[in-house]
């Protein structure tokens, strides 16, 4: 009797340590929930933002995305589109968008002559926006990608000692310069 009660009692005791953990794998954590509702806010608020940016500079030709990119053609380019895996050299100017800080300029390849400072991008190793944005250009096209913030840094903003902010919409002027395999 000793042994069916201990067995018992064992068998309870891994049940109430298993059970709870499984029902956690399929829950959203909390910190999951905070961001996945933070990015959800921001969608809205962003796209706001951007919209109001066109309508005040009364932009027309321009594309949105079904996840919130927006592109203003400028110059088509030559060539296949870029792809994942492309070695791609861009001269851009980054600017913040909204926030009170509209047009403020926190990186610009031109000024300096250059491609971007960073060096040849890798599609696939930028920020979502880029990530998206890079495969709709060729050799030569120059388009504004206008980068919700999720698309961007999101929560997190650029890090110590960035211009950029949390929750901060970019703005992105590229031009393709250079495509390798």
């Amino acid at each position: 009797m000793k042994t069916l009660l201990a067995r018992l009692v064992g068998v309870l005791l891994v049940l109430a340590l298993v059970v709870p953990a499984l029902w956690g794998c399929n829950s959203e954590t909390a910190l999951a929930k905070a961001q996945r509702e933070n990015t959800e806010k921001y969608k809205a608020i962003d796209d706001d933002t951007i919209r109001n940016y066109l309508v005040r500079r009364n932009i027309t030709n321009y594309t949105r995305t079904e996840s919130g990119l927006y592109l203003i053609n400028t110059a088509d380019g030559t060539g296949p589109l870029i792809r994942p895996g492309n070695e791609v050299s861009v001269r851009y100017i980054g600017r913040l968008l909204g926030n009170g800080q509209t047009g403020y300029v926190f990186e610009n390849s031109y000024e300096n002559r250059t491609t971007c400072q960073c060096g040849v991008f890798r599609v696939g190793g930028q920020i979502a926006g880029w990530n998206e944005g890079l495969p709709l250009m060729r050799l030569g096209s120059r388009k504004t990608l206008l980068i919700p913030s999720y698309l961007a840094y999101g929560s997190s903003g650029g890090g110590q000692g960035s211009a950029i902010g949390i929750n901060q919409p970019l703005s992105f002027e590229m031009e393709i310069t250079k495509v390798s395999p």
